[in-house]
């Protein structure tokens, strides 16, 4: 039974936790992943690309996948998130793997136009519904 591409990055995610991830670096079999995308009739190319999408890099060695958080240079324009503690982060990073590419975009470009005091403000909001 194929899975879709958001069911196999789910596994993906679920399997990166339970190897430590992402206080550490977790690396799979490449030759397995790229099998396992194929056999769902997906390409892991696409399935990294999501995966960056939601902060996660997959880098390709010679016999490994090695999974990792992206870690974005904070610019003085840009606003600082707050500091989430390990289960916060895996459910921001559980409701972000939820979504489509283009609601991701769409969320992207009104936090985007955003003023820093509504940053903020949605930030606090968000944090008091315990997101």
């Amino acid at each position: 039974m194929a899975l879709s591409i958001d069911k196999f990055i789910e596994q993906i995610i679920k399997n990166l936790e339970m190897n430590g991830f992402p206080a550490k670096k977790v690396s799979f079999d490449l030759e397995r992943l790229y099998e396992m995308a194929d056999k769902h009739g997906l390409s892991f190319n696409n399935v990294a690309e999501r995966l960056l999408e939601v902060g996660i890099a997959a880098e390709n060695s010679t016999e490994k996948i090695i999974f990792s958080t992206v870690k974005e240079e904070k610019a003085e324009d840009k606003f600082d998130l707050p500091d989430l503690d390990s289960d916060e982060f895996k459910q921001a990073q559980e409701m972000l793997s939820k979504m489509s590419p283009d609601e991701m975009e769409s969320m992207k470009k009104m936090f985007e136009n955003m003023s820093d005091e509504e940053k903020a403000d949605m930030m606090k909001k968000a944090k008091d519904m315990g997101l």
